[in-house]
């Protein structure tokens, strides 16, 4: 669904409500939820006849935070819908110091100013990775009556790969794009490798088997852990990857992997760094595929090009 016109205007008979400030704030030990109204509110008078948005925050596991934004949230369920898995025994974090309020689990954080104007950041490590600004949270009322969520974040620095597509965008700033209700806006962030499974038809299988390792930009001199576990049993690690750049080359190490596998080097041309490597190396659309066959547990390949 569009509702804009170019990127300052809405398209006729669209009504869009934004979240502008925090009016009220609820939060208990690992969580909290946000009363925010859409205009900027000095008097009782000018909470007459003007939306207020809830946006519930929470985290369903380590390293992951949830939010949800609503607006009339009784309506009768029409489905489909899904459960949301989380993690037992897990529970975040929530700080408050003043009016700077914090909800934390692991090494993410998400910040909210709950004086300031409507601004939601999610840190780590000390920065903020993105932001859902002015005109970040809201919904939109079409002509019909029905209404649809609005969401926008900031892209932060750095080269990042939508994992649905393959291309390649570069932050910060602001990339409008627009996503099916079967779809969503996941990017691989600079220096991930993130694990696909050979299987498409089946939830339960050997995951370990057949894996392709899709390494996005590779940091010069990090190692990346990536831990494939094994279905079925919980906190049990069927193969282990450690992923290394160093200058041109890139080695990946395999533990525990008695099949194939694969490492697709996103966006970037490189062949088998070892003359004695037995793996093949296969120019894709969306970079150079190295094919590892049963047995290999060490692979190079060095990088020749983007």
């Amino acid at each position: 669904m569009k509702f804009t016109d170019g990127y300052w205007l809405m398209r006729e008979g669209v009504q869009a409500s934004c979240a502008a400030e925090v009016a009220d704030v609820r939060f208990e030990e690992d969580r909290f939820t946000l009363h925010a109204p859409v205009r900027h509110v000095t008097r009782r008078g000018q909470t007459l006849n003007s939306p207020l948005l809830t946006v519930e925050c929470w985290s369903p596991a380590e390293g992951v935070i949830g939010l949800r934004s609503t607006h009339h949230a009784g309506a009768a369920e029409r489905g489909p819908e899904f459960a949301l898995h989380t993690e037992p025994g897990h529970a975040a974090k929530v700080t408050r110091e003043g009016s700077l309020l914090k909800l934390t689990t692991g090494e993410l954080s998400l910040r909210v100013d709950t004086a300031a104007r409507w601004r939601l950041d999610f840190t780590a490590d000390g920065r903020v990775l993105t932001s859902a600004k002015a005109r970040g949270t809201g919904f939109a009322v079409l002509g019909d009556g029905s209404h649809h969520s609005l969401a926008q974040l900031t892209l932060p620095d750095g080269t990042w790969t939508p994992v649905l597509s393959g291309e390649q965008v570069r932050g910060p700033g602001w990339r409008r794009e627009r996503y099916g209700y079967d779809s969503l806006p996941l990017l691989a962030r600079p220096g991930s490798v993130v694990p696909y499974g050979v299987s498409d038809d089946a939830a339960a299988y050997d995951w370990a088997h057949g894996v392709t390792l899709r390494v996005h930009a590779p940091v010069d001199g990090a190692t990346v852990v990536t831990r494939i576990p094994a279905p079925g049993a919980r906190d049990s690690t069927a193969a282990v990857f450690r992923t290394t750049r160093d200058g041109d080359t890139v080695t990946v190490d395999a533990e525990g992997v008695s099949g194939p596998w694969q490492v697709l080097l996103v966006g970037a041309q490189a062949e088998p760094g070892d003359t004695g490597s037995p793996a093949s190396a296969e120019r894709t659309a969306l970079g150079t595929l190295l094919a590892a066959p049963a047995g290999t547990a060490h692979l190079t390949a060095l990088l020749t090009g983007s």
